[in-house]
């Protein structure tokens, strides 16, 4: 660190007279090891990176009617959009996020989806307890295995997810298909205990990888 270099008094100034010069110091006669390492500190951080800021905060200007102004007086309201921090996903807020493609109404395709999206709500309510409980997969999972994305962009994803449905096959174990362009799911139909889906969807997305991020 520079500063152990600076108040170190066994380091004498001169042997970097030319590297305080680069940072921007340009008088150390009279000045105390201190003072000088203050002043490194202050053109690093500040002098330094002034002329870039101040250029972003004039472009962030010369839009949509001051729109720097604007973030600065609601720091809050802008947060999500300049800050990248852990904020919990809510179950009312993935409910947002998707819709079920079902066969037609009174159809038998239309009886197994119902019972199968059931499933799938108890599941992702499950997911939003774990959450709070710290073990098993949570809605970010979800959220992951489905579109890549760890949150939920902050102009959301531009169209729903869509879950939609195939036929099981008998002695044949078939994953969830997901696709992460099209934001599309297709589950299988005829699942009727939450429980058993809980463990399918769970195996799912353990051996899906979640792109390295679940």
């Amino acid at each position: 660190m520079y500063k152990d270099l600076i108040l170190d008094e066994s380091h004498p100034l001169e042997d970097n007279t030319t590297w305080i010069l680069d940072c921007g110091v340009m008088q150390i006669n009279g000045k105390s090891r201190e003072e000088i390492s203050d002043a490194i500190t202050t053109s690093l951080l500040y002098y330094r990176t002034k002329a870039g800021i101040d250029q972003f905060i004039s472009g962030m200007n010369s839009i949509a009617g001051n729109l720097w102004d604007r973030v600065t007086d609601n720091p809050k309201t802008w947060k999500p959009v300049f800050v990248d921090y852990e904020m919990s996903m809510t179950m009312a807020q993935f409910d947002e996020l998707y819709r079920f493609r079902f066969s037609e109404e009174g159809s038998n395709k239309r009886l197994e989806e119902d019972e199968t999206a059931y499933c799938f709500e108890i599941f992702l309510q499950n997911c939003a307890d774990n959450h709070i409980s710290g073990q098993g997969h949570t809605l970010a999972d979800i959220l992951i295995f489905i579109t890549g994305a760890d949150a939920i962009p902050v102009l959301g994803f531009g169209k729903d997810i869509e879950v939609t449905f195939f036929d099981k096959e008998e002695g044949v174990r078939r994953y969830p298909v997901v696709s992460t362009c099209s934001l599309t799911m297709a589950i299988p139909r005829s699942w009727s205990d939450p429980d058993t889906f809980t463990t399918y969807m769970d195996e799912a997305i353990t051996e899906g990888n979640g792109f390295f991020k679940v």
